[in-house]
């Protein structure tokens, strides 16, 4: 934190709305800091162990102005409270940037409030550069998204221009800010930040709470893991909760801004955007081990010290592989011991395959991962010995390769006189033969159920794709698709309805969810099993009861070796790929593996009071899913 004199410090403490974005000067907000981490990540080093780490920051000056001329001598860092050499420092001005809109459309913000929403949101969207990608949700007690993220800024800029405030409507400020968290949080690794504007706090037309959701559960979200989320909140009028935005903008990373007067909002957003504009990058090496980790930030600029701190995530390291005997060069004339070495942790591990010239010479399926190798005379001369690691999916992982000299002398090579001693003692080669004709032929007699098992396993995902992603017949599938007469009971949290499935039995069943732990998958330990259905494993999925939401996870393992294994064919919620605990809603469509799918229905719908309402609205809403397939 910026140290400040006592006086100094009281007199910012007296002025009203401290860190508003005024015409001309903005303020900080109470608590903030002219040094803000927004977020750190970390990418394993190709070459060595290790840990290419960047921090983004902004600095501001004593007006709010952002700073632009650090040199990397400004900079000092330390991790876990080690002193640690930074290697570059840059600034992002042409970096892009994923953004996403968060605009009230409450109640509250009719007239002047919408007209200044509208007005200082293009003037923010015009000053993007070509390739920042935006989008644009609105929210009151509902929650919309307008555009995904989009370069086409004048789109997005007519979108903003149609949005209205809808009168009598509540504020869901926590649930529209975790979503859009989740939603930014999915993407790939590199620049993001959630902008929010509103002019209230998380309330209902009643007076009660909007949201399902607490501040404490979106910081939670924005913070946790190794992709974090760095959220800027704008607050409009005089009934804003300052203190709330201002808490969720300090502990991810954002800042806090505050426009009294509808006049300012122009001018706050367009600092906002300098601010974004001219942020940081610190990279440096980290040789620290996967976990949770602290980094505190110093600079030192024009004799004023400046410090931040941020804690975060390094994941587990890739998988290497490395030869320890025998060595490159080395001359081997009779059997040998080839070691390994493997270190990281980032997948499971099926088997090392060893191989000498492209051949396979064995294979090593448990620590430590070596072989005994005999060479024969007709691999003398410079030979390439490999290790190539396989993964649990039959994928290669990584391979290292080590160059030797083989020079097998003359008493290891199997002389001719053998075949004579072979007939002098009676062996019927016709026999050998036999027996080699027979391998072939059980060979030959395995590749080919293999064949035919794998067009099996096409034809009947083709079926599938023609049933339901291009079903001939939308009116069929509809009256197969419907939760016919299905009447919640009292203590019925939502519902599961079968799709589609492998087992024709399966199709059409409805499954109540009463447990506060709903688990999916093969194994008979599950609450809702799926026998038939090979692409769903043994232990697929889970649906939790978190705070009253139902939440959709994969249900993943630790073996024995310390590694993660999770669901072999993923899963799939809307048709997105499930990468993090989801909140299930009425009409979410569930893919678990690659043919099972189910429609979710929340007890809460309308769907539990009358049966015909409840079966047209899960067939508008299957063909929906349907269309969009």
């Amino acid at each position: 934190m910026k140290k400040k004199h006592f006086m100094k410090f009281i007199a910012l403490f007296l002025i009203p709305c401290t860190f508003c974005f005024l015409s001309e000067t903005p303020a900080k907000a109470d608590d903030s800091n002219d040094l803000v981490i927004s977020y750190i990540e970390s990418r394993p080093l190709e070459d060595k162990i290790g840990y290419d780490v960047s921090a983004l920051f902004s600095l501001l000056d004593s007006s709010g102005n952002p700073i632009k001329d650090l040199e990397l001598e400004n900079v000092t860092i330390s991790e876990d409270g080690k002193s640690v050499s930074p290697l570059s420092l840059d600034l992002t001005t042409d970096q892009p940037i994923y953004i996403t809109l968060l605009l009230d459309t409450s109640g509250s913000m009719r007239g002047s409030k919408n007209e200044a929403l509208i007005s200082a949101s293009n003037e923010f969207i015009k000053g993007l550069n070509d390739k920042d990608r935006i989008s644009i949700t609105t929210f009151n007690d509902q929650i919309k998204n307008l555009i995904d993220f989009s370069t086409d800024h004048n789109a997005v800029a007519s979108l903003v221009s149609s949005i209205s405030a809808v009168p009598g409507s509540g504020t869901c400020l926590n649930d529209a800010i975790y979503e859009a968290v989740q939603k930014i949080a999915a993407l790939p690794m590199g620049r993001r930040a959630v902008i929010i504007l509103t002019d209230g706090k998380d309330e209902s037309p009643n007076g009660g709470p909007c949201s399902k959701l607490t501040i404490d559960d979106v910081i939670r979200l924005a913070t946790e893991g190794h992709t974090s989320v760095p959220v800027f909140s704008i607050g409009i009028g005089d009934t804003v909760d300052d203190a709330g935005l201002s808490r969720i903008a300090k502990l991810t990373g954002g800042i806090y801004s505050s426009s009294p007067k509808t006049d300012q909002l122009t001018a706050t957003f367009n600092r906002l955007l300098e601010l974004l504009q001219t942020e940081y990058i610190l990279r440096y090496t980290s040789t620290s081990a996967p976990g949770s980790h602290t980094l505190v930030l110093n600079i030192n600029y024009l004799n004023e010290l400046y410090t931040d701190s941020r804690d975060f995530m390094l994941l587990g390291l890739p998988i290497r592989i490395s030869f320890l005997t025998p060595i490159s060069g080395q001359e081997i004339t009779d059997k040998v011991l080839i070691v390994t070495s493997i270190s990281g942790e980032a997948e499971p591990i099926k088997q090392v395959i060893f191989k000498a010239n492209g051949i396979t010479i064995g294979v090593a399926t448990n620590t430590p991962y070596e072989l005994e190798w005999q060479p024969g005379a007709d691999v003398n001369g410079n030979v390439t010995l490999s290790a190539v690691v396989i993964g649990e999916n039959d994928n290669e992982i990584t391979k290292d390769e080590v160059q030797v000299v083989v020079s097998v002398p003359e008493k290891a090579v199997v002389p001719n006189e053998n075949k004579r001693n072979f007939e002098e003692q009676g062996i019927n080669y016709y026999l050998y033969g036999g027996l080699l004709a027979g391998f072939f032929a059980v060979a030959i007699l395995l590749i080919f159920v293999i064949r035919r098992k794998k067009s099996e396993e096409k034809k009947r995902d083709k079926r599938w794709h023609d049933t339901v992603v291009n079903p001939p017949d939308n009116k069929k599938m509809m009256d197969e698709m419907t939760i016919d007469g299905f009447t919640f009971s009292p203590n019925s949290l939502g519902a599961l309805s079968v799709l589609q499935s492998d087992d024709p039995a399966m199709i059409g069943q409805t499954f109540a969810i009463v447990e506060n732990a709903t688990r999916l998958g093969r194994a008979a330990d599950n609450e809702i099993l799926f026998p038939k259905d090979s692409t769903v494993s043994r232990h697929h999925a889970i649906i939790e009861n978190r705070n009253g939401q139902l939440t959709l996870s994969e249900m993943v393992s630790t073996e024995g070796d310390g590694s993660v294994k999770k669901p072999t064919f993923g899963t799939y919620i809307n048709d997105f790929p499930l990468t993090y605990p989801t909140i299930l809603h009425n009409g979410d469509v569930i893919k678990l593996g690659k043919r099972v799918l189910l429609r979710f229905a929340s007890a809460d719908s309308e769907m539990a009071d009358d049966a015909k309402t409840q079966d047209l609205s899960i067939q508008e809403d299957v063909d929906k899913t349907i269309d969009a397939m």
